[in-house]
């Protein structure tokens, strides 16, 4: 993994708007300390490890708040041991709220000067300790979010979060060259892994809960290896503004199997419900360009028995809607299973 530098911290400028609209012109990021409330995050974090825990992912005979992974139970989206867990966390209320808490709400309308709509896909991410071949590959967003490129993720990381557990580090300037040449990811979370190196770009740093990092949905973006005993929990949150357009796809939920009215059972609130279905909403359609490509890939890969398709044919058999190509991919899959490994 190519060395990093420094993140550059914005909290200084962060009163200055024009400051840190130039900054984040440049440099395709901002880098923040204490944005959000410590006691905020760390209440999701204790609600987000009880599910953790109830899925059997911690060690027994530890706190549940110390967060202490069994490595038996070690898993990654898209599996099913994964999911099921995830869709617990999808339903939390307090994960909904936080990406609509003042404090980022009120950073993103200085930015863009105008309404902002905060992107109702949101992802909680969890990453089990000592799996480096599960570390997240570089990408960008923007072929994934898509509507529009003026689409800006910001990331948290639910508690302390120091390098050695695996926080996210960002390309410094990276976003202004476009979308990037891709080849397949090993990783199941990104699957599109951008080709150049960016070797000299790469930027990272310890994170505090409450500290967070936004950047544009074309600066690539990768994960470090956790090397704790930690589960990593963070949370991705989108924003873009409330005039631009959006695709259908990011006004559904993250887990595909989880519809809007079972995420909404037993909040108290009915404030955050569809609050973006509103007539001044833009939609446009999704591209499937990058995908297509992606699963073409991944088919090539599969036939020739390279396991390193096995992330992208378990999203098709998941997600695609054509039953061809998905009885396709599972097929594949199956002959990767009972592949026999080489000497």
């Amino acid at each position: 993994m190519p060395a990093t530098r420094p993140f550059c911290d914005s909290t200084p400028i962060l009163a200055d708007t024009d400051a840190i609209r130039a900054r984040l012109a440049v440099d395709g990021y901002l880098f923040l300390r204490g944005l959000l409330p410590r006691a905020v995050v760390m209440d999701l974090r204790a609600q987000t490890l009880a599910a953790a825990a109830a899925g059997g992912w911690l060690a027994p005979g530890h706190p549940v708040d110390a967060a202490i992974a069994d490595p038996a139970a070690a898993c990654v989206d898209p599996e099913p041991s994964y999911l099921a867990v995830l869709a617990a966390i999808y339903r939390l209320e307090a994960l909904h709220a936080l990406q609509h808490h003042p404090a980022l709400l009120g950073l993103f309308e200085r930015l863009f000067g105008e309404a902002v709509l905060p992107r109702p896909r949101l992802i909680p991410r969890c990453f089990f300790p000592q799996q480096p071949a599960h570390v997240t590959a570089p990408h960008q967003d923007y072929p994934y979010v898509q509507g529009t490129t003026e689409v800006y993720t910001l990331w948290t990381p639910l508690g302390d979060c120091p390098a050695e557990m695996g926080a996210l580090q960002v390309a410094e300037g990276s976003h202004r060259n476009g979308v990037l040449d891709f080849r397949i990811s090993q990783h199941p979370a990104t699957a599109l892994e951008v080709a150049d190196p960016l070797d000299g770009a790469w930027v990272g740093g310890d994170f505090a809960a409450g500290d967070v990092v936004l950047f544009h949905s074309l600066t690539v973006h990768r994960g470090a290896p956790n090397l704790s005993r930690q589960l990593r929990q963070s949370v991705d949150f989108r924003y873009q503004r409330a005039s631009d357009p959006i695709t259908p796809a990011s006004c559904e939920p993250f887990v595909t199997a989880l519809g809007w009215e079972e995420i909404y059972r037993g909040w108290q609130s009915d404030a955050l419900k569809y609050y973006w279905r509103r007539p001044s909403t833009r939609h446009v359609p999704y591209d499937m360009i990058y995908f297509e490509r992606r699963d073409a890939r991944a088919f090539d890969l599969a036939e020739s028995g390279d396991p390193a398709a096995r992330f992208v044919l378990l999203r098709i058999t998941q997600n695609d809607p054509d039953p061809a190509k998905r009885a396709r991919a599972q097929a594949l899959l199956d002959r990767l299973q009972v592949a026999p490994v080489a000497p």
